[in-house]
């Protein structure tokens, strides 16, 4: 008996060693459940709501409206209207429906029935158990009527908003264009779009595990949000005489492209901007990529002529000459070190006041040797050339003026003249505007005011300054009295108004050779900028005309100017702007 003892502690000491082990094994196994419960109950619990709701609910997109834009005045230029899209659901489908639905479809939307056809095949393969296809996107109502009542399995609709430009070409380089999912792809569309665009909206609708909608009901998650709205300061009717006046040139004239910008010179505000070749934006497809630059501030041109006036100006600033210093011109030649430069005339001597109203280069050139590199450059980068605007549209070239430190003995000659330099049309209105506004120079802008939903002001363009380009007296008293003199009996006279009196600059630049080594003697870029009424300047207007067709007039007085001058006169007119004979009037008896 007592020898059994020692035998019952052995067996005793085993059992408990492996309950010991088996309570271990207990405590490891429910500690590790109870560690992964945490896990998911508390650190990933969200993940898995959202993956739960993901398979119960089917999260659907509301698309948000996107915010208009308008002129100066209130019109609208772009609106977003609400269209049906059609997509089908092959899960609600049988194998029977597909032929009948793809050939109606295919025959009311006029798109490929095979194709739809073996779209929704593919996706009903087991393997795929797709459940949306996009049909056709923003279709005409009528369809969308024509469709519903043939009630197809597994066709539905859902609603979204298709851009319409309501003045179809008019300002198209301005605007721009959206793609199909309303997302900006151009000029203001892009560069506004998220404040155009809004928030999406969201709901949901439930369904059971094989993603068959249990109810026709649906949860409003997040509604839509619309767009801000955006307004101009572009006019629509000075829009659209800018674009009749292009048409016009385009059909005498021929030519590769054209420009217009027309500006207001006391702000800096943008009125009006029009280019050919244009598109309509609401025919995108129908259109050619080289249509849709806006090469009002993408394209860079040498100017020619039109840069005298900064020339003579930054000379007048420095006390060099006056508008009577007189200059011999050489009987219509002139040479600069190895270059030799050649007038249209044969001129002798000539004031400065003839060197701009006759667009004398030797007299032009000589001025710009007697200013010298240093002021030269910087009073036409005071101007705004060489760097951009900073105007509020996408893409805009700095144009070309290279430093004073990379000029060679022939550049003031060259430059004085508009050569071995490159501007922007907008640059050039920006430059003219600053001589019609006293020698300050002001930052262009094109967007005026940014409003909500209930038309409350979000934000508000101011006019600012960017700086003294010459003083008041330069501007005024000296280089816009030339100007003048170039409309009246010089190379503008075609700019000539019945109305008002103008000043502007005519240009003929010739296009360099594609080598860079010289200029072409057949194409040229035809200018005019100019501004009215002198006696109290309100608006400038600059048209540039590339390459005009082989025996056609090339020349800026002949091509650009009478362009710019029935742009302005009409401009002037339709902001009742005082005539020039009352304005002198008014201000003969404000002496008295």
């Amino acid at each position: 008996m007592i020898g059994l003892i020692p035998r019952f502690l052995e067996d005793y000491d085993r059992r408990l060693a492996r309950a010991k082990a088996l309570s271990l094994v207990f405590i490891f196994v429910f500690g590790g459940l109870i560690l992964r419960l945490y896990y998911l109950q508390c650190i990933e619990n969200d993940r898995f709501r959202d993956l739960s709701e993901c398979q119960h609910f089917a999260t659907l997109r509301v698309p948000s409206k996107r915010g208009m834009i308008r002129d100066m005045n209130g019109n609208l230029l772009a609106v977003s209207v609400e269209h049906d899209s059609v997509f089908v659901d092959p899960g609600l489908m049988e194998d029977g429906d597909v032929d009948r639905v793809a050939a109606f479809l295919g025959r009311v939307l006029e798109i490929d029935a095979d194709g739809l056809r073996g779209r929704i095949r593919d996706a009903m393969r087991p393997e795929k158990r797709g459940r949306f296809i996009w049909v056709a996107r923003k279709i005409e109502d009528a369809k969308a009527r024509r469709i519903a009542m043939a009630k197809l399995p597994g066709v539905a609709f859902t609603p979204e908003y298709k851009r319409i430009y309501t003045r179809g070409v008019s300002g198209c380089h301005l605007l721009g264009f959206v793609g199909v999912d309303n997302d900006g792809l151009s000029n203001l569309e892009y560069l506004y779009d998220r404040t155009l665009s809004g928030t999406d909206g969201i709901r949901r609708r439930e369904r059971d595990g094989r993603g068959n909608f249990l109810s026709c009901e649906e949860e409003v998650a997040a509604p839509p949000v619309a767009g801000f709205d955006v307004e101009l300061t572009i006019d629509s009717f000075i829009q659209e005489t800018v674009e009749t006046t292009l048409a016009k040139v385009m059909e005498e004239f021929a030519p590769v492209s054209a420009t217009a910008v027309a500006m207001d010179v006391r702000t800096g505000a943008v009125l009006a901007i029009g280019n050919r070749p244009n598109f309509d934006p609401n025919e995108l497809g129908t259109s050619q990529e080289d249509s849709r630059r806006n090469r009002a501030v993408t394209d860079c041109y040498e100017p020619g002529s039109v840069m005298k006036p900064f020339t003579v100006s930054a000379a007048i600033e420095k006390g060099l000459v006056t508008p009577k210093t007189k200059f011999h011109c050489g009987n219509g030649q002139g040479t600069f070190g190895r270059r030799i430069l050649k007038d249209h005339h044969l001129y002798g001597t000539l004031d400065v006041t003839g060197i701009i109203r006759l667009s004398s280069n030797v007299g032009a050139a000589k001025i710009g040797v007697k200013c010298g590199p240093k002021l030269l450059h910087d009073t036409l980068q005071g101007f705004g050339f060489g760097r951009p605007t900073g105007v509020d549209l996408p893409g805009e070239a700095p144009g070309m003026l290279a430093d004073p430190s990379r000029w060679t003995s022939y550049s003031p000659p060259s430059i004085a003249i508009g050569q071995e330099m490159a501007v922007t049309p907008l640059q050039l209105a920006t430059g003219f505007s600053a001589l019609a506004n006293e020698g300050v120079v002001m930052r262009p802008y094109v967007v005026s005011r940014v409003l909500d939903s209930k038309g409350n002001v979000v934000r508000q363009a101011r006019p600012r300054s960017v700086g003294r380009a010459v003083s008041a007296e330069t501007a005024r008293d000296k280089v816009v009295p030339m100007l003048a003199e170039v409309v009246a009996r010089g190379t503008g006279r075609r700019a000539k108004s019945r109305l008002y009196t103008l000043a502007g600059k005519t240009g003929t630049a010739q296009k360099p050779l594609e080598d860079g080594r010289g200029y072409s003697h057949s194409k040229f870029i035809s200018a005019f900028a100019g501004f009215g009424p002198v006696e109290d300047p309100r608006v400038c207007v600059v048209v540039m005309v590339n390459e005009t067709a082989p025996g056609k007039p090339y020349y800026g007085g002949r091509v650009a100017a009478p362009a710019a001058g029935e742009i302005l006169e009409k401009t002037l007119q339709y902001l009742m702007v005082p005539t020039s004979a009352s304005l002198k009037v008014a201000d003969a008896a404000s002496r008295h």
